[in-house]
Formats: structure tokens, sequence, C-alpha cells
């Protein structure tokens, strides 16, 4: 479940000096190697959860710390989306406060 995504965003909104934290990509991660599902499904649940915690920093415009092993065309990939997505969602945000304030 995506609880866990739900109680983060809780955080971020109860304290707004709070920042998501330290994210990343590593294809050596012990998770990967160990995942009982496999390697593949491992890497694609990581970029998973690690998209989403980056949408949410970009939601909420807090700072992130990224780390990132044998996967930077994955990570500049991911990039790209979330700011393409948030982007589009910041500004409709941005014309709705405008419009209350007119």
């Amino acid at each position: 479940t995506d609880a866990w995504l739900h109680r983060l965003e809780e955080q971020l909104q109860q304290n707004p000096g709070c920042m998501v934290g330290e994210i990343g990509l590593c294809k050596l991660a012990r998770f990967v190697r160990t995942y009982a599902g496999g390697k593949t499904a491992a890497l694609q649940l990581q970029r998973h959860v690690f998209a989403q915690q980056l949408t949410l920093a970009a939601r909420y415009r807090r700072p992130v710390s990224v780390h990132c092993v044998q996967q930077h065309g994955i990570l500049l990939d991911i990039f790209r989306d979330v700011a393409s997505t948030t982007t589009n969602h910041n500004n409709n945000n941005d014309d709705e406060e405008q419009e209350k304030k007119d």
C-alpha cells in the first residue's frame, strides 16, 4: 500500500520547514539484490517510490538529497517526468491563488 506516502505528505503539510530527505536509485542496493520478486521488479519498485517522493518534494517545494548508483539515465528521465507534471500542477495552483486575490 501507499500508506507511507500518505504519512510523508502529512508530515510535509504539518512541518513547513521539513525536507523530504535522502532519496535515490541504486542498482547495487541490498534490496535490489535480495527482493523476492527479482531484480527487475525491485528496480521498478525503487523507481516508482523515488518518483513518488520526488513528486511530493516538488509539489511542496521541499529539498531532497539525491543519490544515484548506475541509474543516471533513469534518474534524468524521472526528473523530466516529475518536472513536467509538477510544473503543470503548480501552474494550476498559482492560477487558483491569483483568482482568489482578484
